[in-house]
């Protein structure tokens, strides 16, 4: 049914391709759409930077998403406009300019159009056309230009989206910008920074998505508590917390917003704190500035990591169903461990150690970090945004 229902809709996507060549553009609407309840990307990095700007005093910016009436209530602007992913496309077509982050209206763009994918990471995991190789009436070119980090990456995002290499552009991802912030926002998780010694966050990307479009791994979770890798039941979590409270460190661990873990009710721990979705949009806090403020990161095979290289702290990456991922969603490289720049943890006791040493201030992979990083990141300063700005036109 859900294939049939997609198929119906990209056949209507197809019609309003055609009405949106003769519709003309207003060149003072700037639209950012997601198709994606809380998502906390490259979206909202460009929109903020764009606010922080003043550009609504010139523009006006419509921030479409399928939660937009939280954000209303959030986040209050002149000239600003938050709504619904049906409204964003009936905007997109008399719109100039348009940015996604995480699906697209699946309209063609017209030649009066500048219509900019920024994705949403880096793809150590292969994505677009290369996971949905079956939904053949499918596009996945329906931008454009798309924003990379790396004119090294710039045949794969041509490969992954069906596109011309002369359309990737590298700008680096707005939301890089943020790892530049200096602001404590751990307070908001009532952290104190004095308290303790080292801070790590856990950022794993999803097994199985929550709606269950994707399955990355053949795995139900029905035996395991807390949707995690290697820390399964609230037991292992206590004991983890236990140990955390005994080295005077805090984790933090963040959950991926499409992973369906996003819908299990954690215990309170004293050293551990979760944050799903919704926490984060209660927060009303973007990912990247948060992620600046941890010492060390926790991750698998996750976007992040490529984008936190650009800090050149240690990173360790949580393995243990590397096989079942390759056979299912499959990796960009084939050599996709010699992208890794860190201890592999296949076992909770690799876990355990990894974060002895970032006790013990023990790192012995920042070569091997400089060396990933200079491969995915032509930029390591915090001026994405405004690169980004300059090719497509706006300025205030």
């Amino acid at each position: 049914m859900k294939k049939v229902t997609r198929f119906i809709l990209l056949k209507i996507c197809s019609v309003l391709s055609i009405i949106n060549l003769i519709l003309p553009k207003n060149e003072k609407n700037i639209l950012f759409f997601t198709n994606i309840s809380c998502f906390n990307d490259n979206n909202r990095a460009l929109f903020e930077y764009m606010l922080d700007n003043k550009l609504n005093e010139k523009f006006r910016l419509y921030y479409s998403t399928p939660d937009y009436k939280a954000n209303k209530v959030l986040n209050a602007n002149n000239n600003v406009f938050y709504i619904s992913p049906f409204a964003g496309i009936l905007i997109f077509l008399i719109t100039k300019y348009c940015f996604y982050d995480a699906g697209t209206t699946k309209i063609r763009p017209s030649i009066h159009q500048n219509v900019i994918s920024l994705w949403h990471g880096t793809p150590l995991k292969k994505v677009g056309r290369s996971v949905e190789k079956s939904i053949k009436n499918d596009r996945y070119n329906d931008f454009s230009k798309i924003v990379c980090t790396s004119s090294n990456l710039k045949s794969l995002f041509a490969e992954s989206f069906e596109c011309d290499i002369k359309d990737v552009i590298v700008t680096g991802y707005p939301r890089n910008d943020n790892l530049f912030d200096k602001t404590n926002y751990l307070n908001l998780l009532n952290v104190s920074i004095k308290k303790h010694i080292k801070k790590v966050i856990w950022m794993p990307t999803f097994r199985v998505s929550e709606n269950g479009r994707y399955r990355n791994c053949d795995v139900t979770f029905s035996n395991n508590e807390t949707g995690l890798q290697l820390f399964e039941f609230d037991s292992d979590l206590c004991e983890l917390d236990n140990f955390l409270i005994q080295k005077n460190i805090f984790l933090c661990i963040k959950l991926h917003p499409l992973s369906f873990a996003n819908t299990i009710n954690f215990k309170t721990y004293e050293n551990i704190r979760i944050i799903n979705k919704k926490d984060m949009q209660n927060l009303n806090i973007q990912n990247y500035r948060l992620l600046s403020n941890f010492d060390s990161l926790i991750t698998d095979y996750s976007s992040v990591f490529f984008d936190y290289l650009i800090l050149n702290r240690p990173i360790g990456f949580i393995i243990d169903d590397i096989d079942q991922y390759q056979d299912n969603r499959g990796f960009s490289f084939n050599k996709p461990l010699d992208y890794m720049p860190g201890p592999k943890i296949t076992k909770k006791d690799d876990f355990y150690n990894f974060l002895i040493n970032i006790s013990n201030n023990t790192d012995c992979y920042e070569e091997d970090r400089l060396r990933v990083m200079k491969l995915v990141n032509d930029f390591t300063d915090n001026n994405s945004s405004r690169r980004l700005l300059d090719f497509v036109g706006i300025s205030k």
